[in-house]
């Protein structure tokens, strides 16, 4: 669920995981100069979208959704996500909690469901 990720996520923004987070963000930034580090992250990236996008659906079990909207709410929510880990990766603790994060992120999807027209009952 949404709830998970932003758990995962603000897992990673604290203690010994934060150091890793961040040694995670400098690699990203040298897998753009190395094909052999980007594959890396590509499958992780990979992972993850897909892990979005099932969130993104149960988050939303009573709307007819399809799997274009799907994939436009998890680019959306896992962009929001990283952008959420860089500020925390560089100390500016942005959103408090798991609970915070979560709420946002049903706030996003909700939002790009109305833009989009989808069926009462999202998110």
């Amino acid at each position: 669920t949404l709830s998970l990720l932003a758990e995962m996520a603000m897992r990673s923004a604290s203690g010994p995981a934060l150091n890793r987070s961040r040694a995670r963000y400098e690699l990203s930034l040298h897998a753009s100069r190395d094909r052999e580090v980007m594959g890396a992250f590509t499958d992780a990236i990979d992972k993850f979208i897909a892990l979005s996008e099932d969130a993104v659906r149960l988050a939303q079990p009573d709307a007819a959704l399809d799997q274009k909207l799907i994939e436009e709410q998890a680019y959306a929510v896992t962009t929001f996500i990283n952008g959420v880990m860089v500020r925390l990766a560089l100390g500016e603790a942005t959103v408090e909690s798991a609970d915070h994060l979560g709420e946002l992120l049903h706030a996003l999807i909700a939002g790009i469901a109305a833009i989009r027209g989808a069926s009462p009952g999202t998110a």
